[in-house]
């Protein structure tokens, strides 16, 4: 695949490609459209943590019988301002913390409807 094609695949300029290639751009606000366009883990693209081939899939993985709670490469990462990177170097504790915070959350968001 070349720039052109990248880009058109993950929506964005031939010149962003260019730069993330040149590393004039170390981090990506855009590394889930790469991921994808290059059917790629999207945390070994940007820290290179893990398996390569494993890919993130559409929300409609959700649904899918043979998808695995908790497994965060079948959904889509649902932060756009938290590279998964960064939520995966924090401690057990912090991701502790941001998971209840989720839950308790999500549990007054019901109690809203």
């Amino acid at each position: 695949m070349n720039q052109t094609e990248l880009a058109k695949a993950a929506g964005l300029s031939q010149g962003a490609i260019s730069n993330y290639e040149q590393r004039f751009r170390e981090k990506s606000r855009n590394i889930l459209k790469l991921a994808k366009a290059l059917q790629v883990n999207p945390l070994w693209l940007e820290e290179g943590i893990g398996p390569m081939e494993q890919a993130l899939h559409s929300p409609s993985s959700l649904n899918d019988p043979g998808a695995l709670p908790g497994d965060i490469h079948s959904i889509d990462w649902p932060f756009s301002r938290v590279m998964p990177g960064t939520f995966h170097s924090l401690s057990a504790d912090q991701k502790q913390m941001i998971e209840d915070m989720i839950l308790a959350l999500a549990k007054s968001n019901q109690g809203l409807r």
